[in-house]
């Protein structure tokens, strides 16, 4: 009785078009402004209007198993500024000062034909080597660039040449040195690529060994990406002041060819580390009491995970615990989400799908992904106790229709299960 009575409230409040919802406020940088109650409501037919005769009712079938798989990044990137975007911080590179009438500089993609990768800010080199000089034209600033010791490096950066000829080919070689101390004028050790180890600094910058990358790849964007092996001081158990340098761009046979401009963007040095998995997975099962069931759903490629909020060095991972409102304790997101997608597919999940014409479409509330649905064609015919989360939502600018895809959710307490967290 008492679950019959509070569908019938249920109903009793739907029926009025409303489902209000507080949404809080906050301002660009975070800071919280203020509450706000919307009603997201939307009665079919009343509101949203059906069209083409193509909205269907499916049942899905309840799922034995939710996995929820994050892909863990094995790279923990170092240095700040990496995609040149705040000005504030170009002080982390060093750009070497060009000849005359050439230009090295980070600046905005706004008067060029080649558009960043990252934001709108990048590298720009007009200076072309043209004697092997070996000398860097930007380099990762020792003084802002602290390095762990014993763990083994990965040194990328993206590049663009600019060229009217489609057949050059080009030089973009690396150089990495390193001071066990912070020096502006001095360094201690450089790596030695071709003997994959740390060396006594020659005599001259110009001297260090070179990772020599040769790439084909002009008037697009390519990536380049060099290992370092770690480094060990006998002296001190401190983090090491490292430089890495992208040298001077040569082009293979000398001469200018048809090279006008180099772009560098995504410039990074990252920290290796060594990974049990690739992926960190959460998976929440319905006990064998609940029923035989068998489905599974595979949540994959997901960049985000609290679970690993104790891993120092994902940059994916989501700090803290949560609680839903009948939540006596916190949680992390997996343990939440997972629970939500088998509580609804307990049973068999109701979905439904098909084109709709918005009344509001032009007014100030057009349909959106926060919108809850509720089919009532009337008792006598069909009406849904309940309304429906939006899971797709299409719009179809020619013919002003929306193409949806919703689900109607289990608002029953948690169904039994397990809950288990590894890495594969």
């Amino acid at each position: 009785m008492a679950n019959t009575n509070i569908k019938n409230k249920q109903i009793e409040y739907l029926e009025g078009s409303k489902e209000n919802i507080d949404f809080k406020v906050f301002d660009y940088d975070g800071t919280y402004l203020q509450t706000e109650t919307q009603n997201v409501a939307k009665k079919c037919p009343e509101k949203i209007i059906p069209k083409g005769k193509d909205l269907v009712k499916l049942l899905d079938k309840p799922l034995k198993r939710v996995n929820i798989k994050t892909n863990l990044n094995r790279l923990s990137i170092q240095n700040e500024n990496a995609h040149f975007l705040h000005s504030s911080l170009n002080d982390r590179f060093i750009l070497a000062t060009p000849g005359s009438g050439l230009i090295n500089q980070i600046q905005t993609d706004a008067t060029e034909n080649v558009k960043a990768l990252s934001g709108n800010r990048y590298f720009v080199s007009t200076n072309l080597d043209q004697s092997g000089t070996n000398l860097a034209t930007i380099s990762l600033n020792q003084e802002h660039n602290k390095i762990k010791q014993r763990k083994k490096l990965t040194v990328v950066f993206n590049y663009y040449i600019a060229t009217t000829d489609s057949t050059d080919q080009f030089f973009l070689n690396l150089k990495a040195s390193l001071d066990e101390s912070y020096s502006s004028s001095s360094e201690l050790k450089h790596y030695n690529f071709e003997e994959q180890k740390w060396e006594n600094f020659p005599s001259s910058s110009s001297d260090q060994s070179v990772k020599e990358n040769q790439t084909s790849t002009v008037n697009a964007w390519g990536k380049i990406s060099v290992d370092i092996e770690p480094y060990s001081s006998s002296s001190v158990d401190s983090d090491v002041f490292m430089t890495i340098s992208i040298n001077k761009i040569r082009r293979v046979g000398l001469g200018t060819g048809g090279f006008s401009k180099l772009f560098i963007d995504n410039f990074y040095i990252a920290e290796s580390y060594e990974l049990e998995g690739d992926k960190i997975v959460s998976t929440r099962e319905q006990i064998t009491n609940n029923g035989n069931y068998t489905a599974e759903y595979d949540h994959d490629d997901l960049i985000l995970s609290n679970e690993a909020d104790d891993t120092d060095f994902f940059i994916g991972k989501i700090e803290g615990d949560f609680k839903r409102e009948r939540d006596s304790v916190g949680k992390k997101l997996e343990q939440c989400i997972s629970a939500e997608m088998i509580n609804d597919s307990r049973n068999y999940l109701t979905r439904y799908e098909g084109t709709f014409r918005d009344n509001a479409l032009f007014a100030d509330d057009p349909i959106s992904l926060y919108n809850k649905i509720h089919l009532d064609f009337g008792n006598n015919v069909y009406q849904d106790f309940q309304s429906c989360y939006l899971d797709t939502l299409k719009f179809k600018v020619k013919s002003a229709e929306a193409v949806i895809s919703m689900h109607v959710a289990n608002q029953d307490c948690d169904t039994g299960t397990t809950y288990v967290t590894q890495f594969e």
